[in-house]
């Protein structure tokens, strides 16, 4: 008998602890995408007793991929369970890449499921922080800050290139901006520190985060140093 109530307390444990009947939300890289990514995932999943951020990116060809689990504190799960309910995720709708004829986008897709409560969906959204509705871009900036703020960045490295082939770059903006380097969404905002990136010259655009300025620079990099940017692109 005691055996018995021993498994059960073990088991219901267990079950609080997974919360496979909790709340969530993630974003997944949709493919084909221009990223050097085969996945990114943010996830938020509350599991019973905790709330946890994951952090998920692998490169096509591994099998393992860069992954980071972080727990939220009570109130930081308060602070995002909150944001999600205020971009009313009940009355969001799918927001596919543009379809024109020889358009090709800056901007990568993703796949955003949610669930609380009684709610459930899954939808594609286009370049979320330039969304008209902008509740798309307060989810995503929302969710993707929280996972990367507990679970780490896991900025891309290029192992390939040779020591002396690379710096790196820091990139700060009035106001803040997407940052594409060479054509490449980085999927990063300014302020930017530490990116890695091959030597030589580079074409840096910045984009507000509202789409209203766009401007482009060409900046040399020197291997081994790291090249500093501030910008005003209005």
């Amino acid at each position: 008998m005691r055996r018995a109530n021993l498994i059960g307390l073990i088991l219901f444990g267990a079950l609080g602890i997974l919360g496979a009947d909790g709340d969530y939300v993630r974003f997944v890289l949709d493919q084909p995408s221009v990223t050097p990514y085969s996945t990114i995932r943010y996830e938020i999943i509350d599991r019973g007793r905790v709330t946890t951020a994951v952090h998920r990116r692998g490169l096509p060809g591994y099998s393992e991929s860069l992954h980071g689990m972080g727990l939220l504190t009570p109130e930081e799960a308060t602070e995002i369970w909150a944001a999600v309910r205020a971009c009313e995720p009940d009355q969001l709708k799918e927001a596919p890449p543009p379809t024109e004829a020889g358009e090709h986008p800056l901007g990568v897709t993703w796949s955003l499921d949610i669930r609380m409560g009684e709610l459930s969906k899954r939808f594609r959204v286009f370049d979320p922080i330039n969304q008209a509705d902008r509740r798309l871009a307060r989810l995503f900036k929302a969710v993707r800050t929280m996972v990367e703020s507990r679970a780490g960045r896991h900025p891309f490295r290029n192992v390939f290139l040779d020591k002396g082939q690379r710096g790196w770059i820091n990139l700060v903006s009035v106001p803040a901006a997407r940052v594409i380097i060479d054509g490449y969404d980085t999927g990063h905002e300014t302020p930017l520190y530490g990116y890695e990136v091959e030597r030589g010259k580079r074409k840096v655009t910045l984009i507000s985060l509202d789409g209203t300025y766009e401007r482009t620079y060409e900046i040399r990099i020197e291997p081994g140093t790291t090249t500093r940017v501030r910008a005003d692109i209005r």
